[in-house]
């Protein structure tokens, strides 16, 4: 419900990520999807901690994550160019 405070953790928290992140608002519902959003209270000292410290977390998850992209010749105009059939032999 929109306007209820909650106490939020992570039920299975990675290596470094706090298990107990503190108070927040419910600020958005959306019942057919199964999801909500929140806001951290700043006022709980728990959650500017925890909500900091899992910020930085995701942020280093995110660094370390590999990239990868797709050749600038695959991509030119708004066209995705396939990459050729292999070459068949035929059979005798």
């Amino acid at each position: 419900m929109r306007r209820t405070e909650a106490e939020l953790r992570l039920m299975a928290p990675e290596e470094g990520f706090p298990s107990i992140l503190g108070r927040a608002e419910v600020v958005r519902v959306d019942a057919n999807a199964g999801d909500a959003g929140v806001r951290f209270v700043r006022t709980d000292s728990t959650a500017r901690t925890a909500s900091n410290k899992l910020f930085q977390e995701v942020q280093r998850a995110w660094s370390a994550a590999p990239e990868l992209s797709h050749p600038s010749l695959c991509c030119q105009g708004g066209l995705v160019l396939e990459p050729p059939l292999p070459h068949m032999k035929t059979r005798t």
